[in-house]
Protein backbone atom coordinates (compact mmCIF):
# COMPACT_ATOMS: atom_id res chain seq x y z
CA UNK A 1 0.00 0.00 0.00
CA UNK A 2 1.49 3.47 -1.09
CA UNK A 3 1.92 6.29 1.85
CA UNK A 4 -0.58 8.92 1.74
CA UNK A 5 0.17 11.71 -0.36
CA UNK A 6 1.85 14.37 1.59
CA UNK A 7 0.78 17.82 0.66
CA UNK A 8 3.70 19.36 2.50
CA UNK A 9 6.10 17.38 -0.13
CA UNK A 10 4.07 18.60 -2.90
CA UNK A 11 4.12 22.22 -2.02
CA UNK A 12 8.19 21.79 -1.77
CA UNK A 13 7.93 20.07 -4.96
CA UNK A 14 6.40 23.38 -6.33
CA UNK A 15 3.54 20.95 -7.94
CA UNK A 16 0.77 22.65 -6.30
CA UNK A 17 0.48 26.06 -4.96
CA UNK A 18 -0.64 26.51 -1.30
CA UNK A 19 -4.15 27.77 -2.12
CA UNK A 20 -4.42 24.43 -4.09
CA UNK A 21 -3.43 21.53 -1.02
CA UNK A 22 -6.70 21.98 0.51
CA UNK A 23 -8.48 20.47 -2.51
CA UNK A 24 -6.41 17.40 -2.15
CA UNK A 25 -8.14 14.41 -0.98
CA UNK A 26 -11.93 15.42 -2.26
CA UNK A 27 -14.03 13.04 -4.16
CA UNK A 28 -13.85 15.76 -6.77
CA UNK A 29 -10.35 16.31 -6.80
CA UNK A 30 -9.39 17.83 -10.28
CA UNK A 31 -7.51 16.12 -12.71
CA UNK A 32 -4.31 18.62 -12.90
CA UNK A 33 -3.78 17.71 -9.19
CA UNK A 34 -4.62 13.91 -9.58
CA UNK A 35 -1.67 14.30 -12.57
CA UNK A 36 0.84 16.00 -9.87
CA UNK A 37 -0.43 13.44 -7.15
CA UNK A 38 1.21 10.92 -9.56
CA UNK A 39 4.42 12.92 -10.07
CA UNK A 40 5.04 13.01 -6.16
CA UNK A 41 3.57 9.46 -5.45
CA UNK A 42 6.27 8.17 -8.17
CA UNK A 43 8.93 10.69 -6.85
CA UNK A 44 8.40 8.79 -3.24
CA UNK A 45 8.89 5.34 -4.65
CA UNK A 46 12.06 6.55 -6.19
CA UNK A 47 12.97 7.93 -2.71
CA UNK A 48 11.90 4.90 -0.93
CA UNK A 49 14.01 2.92 -3.17
CA UNK A 50 16.73 4.98 -2.51
CA UNK A 51 16.40 4.38 0.84
CA UNK A 52 15.58 0.55 1.01
CA UNK A 53 19.39 0.44 -0.78
CA UNK A 54 21.36 2.48 1.90
CA UNK A 55 20.03 0.46 4.74
CA UNK A 56 20.90 -2.81 2.60
CA UNK A 57 24.07 -1.72 2.12
CA UNK A 58 25.28 1.00 5.24
CA UNK A 59 25.93 -1.97 8.25
CA UNK A 60 29.64 -2.21 7.82
CA UNK A 61 30.47 1.42 7.59
CA UNK A 62 27.93 1.45 10.71
CA UNK A 63 30.41 -1.10 12.50
CA UNK A 64 33.57 0.73 11.31
CA UNK A 65 32.21 4.67 12.52
CA UNK A 66 30.65 3.16 16.09
CA UNK A 67 34.53 1.95 16.35
CA UNK A 68 36.14 4.75 15.27
CA UNK A 69 33.70 6.88 17.50
CA UNK A 70 34.46 4.75 20.64
CA UNK A 71 38.30 5.45 19.93
CA UNK A 72 38.02 9.10 19.25
CA UNK A 73 35.78 9.19 22.40
CA UNK A 74 38.91 6.92 24.34
CA UNK A 75 41.48 8.99 23.11
CA UNK A 76 39.90 12.77 22.19
CA UNK A 77 43.60 13.72 20.69
CA UNK A 78 42.96 11.37 17.77
CA UNK A 79 40.06 13.96 15.93
CA UNK A 80 42.48 16.68 16.42
CA UNK A 81 44.94 15.29 13.70
CA UNK A 82 42.13 15.02 11.17
CA UNK A 83 41.19 18.13 8.70
CA UNK A 84 38.16 20.00 8.91
CA UNK A 85 37.01 18.74 5.28
CA UNK A 86 37.97 15.05 6.75
CA UNK A 87 35.84 16.14 10.08
CA UNK A 88 33.04 17.74 7.54
CA UNK A 89 32.67 14.51 5.79
CA UNK A 90 32.72 11.78 8.85
CA UNK A 91 29.91 14.21 9.71
CA UNK A 92 27.82 14.08 6.71
CA UNK A 93 28.31 10.29 6.66
CA UNK A 94 27.17 9.75 9.90
CA UNK A 95 24.27 11.87 8.89
CA UNK A 96 23.53 9.47 6.22
CA UNK A 97 23.69 5.62 7.46
CA UNK A 98 22.60 6.51 10.87
CA UNK A 99 18.80 6.68 12.02
CA UNK A 100 17.23 8.31 14.24
CA UNK A 101 18.58 7.82 18.02
CA UNK A 102 20.62 4.75 16.74
CA UNK A 103 23.92 3.98 18.72
CA UNK A 104 26.88 6.12 16.85
CA UNK A 105 29.61 4.69 19.18
CA UNK A 106 30.55 1.14 20.22
CA UNK A 107 29.00 0.92 24.12
CA UNK A 108 31.66 -1.83 25.13
CA UNK A 109 35.44 -1.54 24.46
CA UNK A 110 37.10 -2.29 20.89
CA UNK A 111 37.22 -5.53 20.83
CA UNK A 112 40.60 -6.17 18.99
CA UNK A 113 43.45 -4.53 19.72
CA UNK A 114 43.65 -0.86 19.32
CA UNK A 115 45.47 0.21 16.33
CA UNK A 116 44.44 3.90 15.13
CA UNK A 117 45.72 3.86 12.11
CA UNK A 118 44.29 0.47 11.12
CA UNK A 119 40.53 1.30 12.59
CA UNK A 120 40.76 4.61 10.03
CA UNK A 121 42.13 2.48 6.96
CA UNK A 122 39.27 -0.37 7.76
CA UNK A 123 36.36 2.52 7.77
CA UNK A 124 37.80 4.50 4.95
CA UNK A 125 37.58 1.20 3.01
CA UNK A 126 34.08 0.51 4.15
CA UNK A 127 33.02 3.82 2.28
CA UNK A 128 35.05 3.57 -0.52
CA UNK A 129 33.18 0.10 -1.29
CA UNK A 130 29.85 1.64 0.06
CA UNK A 131 30.12 3.81 -2.96
CA UNK A 132 31.04 1.31 -5.17
CA UNK A 133 27.54 -0.76 -4.13
CA UNK A 134 25.77 2.46 -3.98
CA UNK A 135 26.58 3.63 -7.63
CA UNK A 136 25.44 0.33 -9.28
CA UNK A 137 22.48 0.52 -7.20
CA UNK A 138 21.96 3.45 -8.29
CA UNK A 139 22.09 2.92 -11.91
CA UNK A 140 19.67 0.13 -11.34
CA UNK A 141 17.17 1.74 -10.28
CA UNK A 142 14.51 2.20 -13.17
CA UNK A 143 13.37 5.90 -13.86
CA UNK A 144 11.38 5.70 -16.32
CA UNK A 145 7.74 5.51 -14.64
CA UNK A 146 8.62 8.71 -13.06
CA UNK A 147 10.04 9.59 -16.53
CA UNK A 148 6.72 9.62 -17.45
CA UNK A 149 4.59 11.05 -15.40
CA UNK A 150 6.24 14.39 -15.91
CA UNK A 151 5.95 14.01 -19.47
CA UNK A 152 2.41 13.62 -18.69
CA UNK A 153 2.23 16.69 -15.95
CA UNK A 154 4.07 19.05 -18.70
CA UNK A 155 2.10 18.12 -21.56
CA UNK A 156 -1.47 18.13 -20.06
CA UNK A 157 -1.61 19.92 -16.72
CA UNK A 158 -1.90 23.39 -17.87
CA UNK A 159 -4.88 22.39 -20.07
CA UNK A 160 -6.87 20.26 -17.11
CA UNK A 161 -5.84 23.09 -15.09
CA UNK A 162 -7.62 25.46 -17.90
CA UNK A 163 -10.55 23.32 -17.71
CA UNK A 164 -10.81 23.32 -14.34
CA UNK A 165 -11.01 27.07 -13.94
CA UNK A 166 -12.27 28.03 -17.24
CA UNK A 167 -9.13 30.38 -17.52
CA UNK A 168 -5.65 30.55 -19.41
CA UNK A 169 -4.44 32.88 -17.04
CA UNK A 170 -5.16 31.34 -14.39
CA UNK A 171 -3.93 28.13 -14.91
CA UNK A 172 -0.74 29.71 -15.49
CA UNK A 173 -0.30 30.76 -12.30
CA UNK A 174 3.17 29.31 -10.49
CA UNK A 175 3.28 26.68 -13.42
CA UNK A 176 6.91 25.64 -14.40
CA UNK A 177 7.42 22.54 -16.35
CA UNK A 178 9.25 19.45 -14.58
CA UNK A 179 12.53 19.13 -15.98
CA UNK A 180 13.10 15.28 -17.12
CA UNK A 181 14.91 12.95 -14.61
CA UNK A 182 18.10 11.08 -15.42
CA UNK A 183 21.01 9.46 -13.88
CA UNK A 184 22.68 12.63 -12.71
CA UNK A 185 19.42 13.67 -11.22
CA UNK A 186 19.11 11.34 -9.26
CA UNK A 187 22.97 11.13 -8.30
CA UNK A 188 22.36 15.08 -6.64
CA UNK A 189 19.07 13.46 -5.22
CA UNK A 190 20.89 11.05 -3.55
CA UNK A 191 24.57 11.22 -3.62
CA UNK A 192 27.12 9.00 -2.55
CA UNK A 193 28.83 9.32 0.69
CA UNK A 194 32.27 11.51 1.00
CA UNK A 195 35.24 9.57 0.43
CA UNK A 196 37.77 9.30 3.40
CA UNK A 197 41.54 9.93 3.31
CA UNK A 198 43.31 6.13 3.84
CA UNK A 199 45.36 8.00 6.32
CA UNK A 200 44.44 10.14 9.16
CA UNK A 201 46.87 12.46 8.27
Amino acid sequence: MSEPVSEDHMLAQGLLGEDEAGLIGLADTPAYLRRAMRVDEATRQIDRRCQELREKIAGEIRLRLKTWNKLVADRPNLAARLSPATLAALAAIEEAVFIGAEPRTLRDRIPWPVLPHRIWRNLAGAVAAYNLKWNAGLAAIDLGPLGKEIAGYNKHYLFEKECAFRSARIARIGFTPMAPVDAGWLAARWSALPPLPESMG
